[in-house]
């Protein structure tokens, strides 16, 4: 992996799993990490854990916390907001956040639950790459998408779920034909 020094991240969803693990070794490669989650916890512990390690391999940089519900638009905006105050720029998203919000067959779906795991496993990826795009513009940065093997598999009463990371896959094809002659 590269060196990230004066190069700053922001990893969505990272109080946790791959987040957590993505956040500590952007931080390990010296860059300026936001961790962003619903859980304040475990977003404070990680955070000190970017910091130890970012400092063990020889790095001065900095990590903010910014806890909070991606699927909120005031979530993203001050995520984005507090990392360009926090470090002057942004220069890669790791766009992580998401999850199985409810387990349900068909015949038990409802509208609502449909949406809100819609709303965190696609809706709010979208608009969080959205609200980073002026700010990645300015240098020319980038932006990584996880998603899950759901996506191509079938699950019984996870309907939700495996439709929401298929549209994300998708909507990642899409954007790449958009922002991928930009440099994005």
């Amino acid at each position: 992996m590269a060196d990230f020094k004066d190069k700053t991240v922001i990893v969505t969803g990272s109080s946790s799993g791959i987040g957590e693990s993505a956040a500590i070794l952007f931080a390990t490669r010296g860059a300026n990490v936001t961790v962003c989650g619903r859980d304040e916890l475990r977003l404070r512990h990680v955070m000190e854990t970017c910091l130890k390690a970012g400092h063990d391999a020889g790095h001065a940089n900095r990590v903010i916390a910014v806890a909070g519900d991606m699927s909120s638009a005031d979530v993203r905006a001050d995520t984005v907001r507090k990392t360009v105050e926090a470090f002057g720029q942004l220069d890669v998203l790791v766009a992580n956040h998401g999850g199985q919000y409810f387990t349900a067959s068909l015949n038990d779906v409802t509208e609502d639950n449909f949406d809100k795991n819609m709303d965190m496993n696609m809706k709010s990826v979208l608009f969080m790459i959205k609200e980073s795009i002026p700010c990645l513009e300015q240098t020319g940065g980038s932006v990584i998408v996880t998603s899950s093997q759901a996506s191509s598999l079938c699950g019984v009463a996870n309907i939700a779920y495996h439709m929401g990371k298929a549209a994300v896959d998708h909507m990642v094809r899409c954007l790449s034909l958009e922002l991928g002659p930009k440099g994005e």
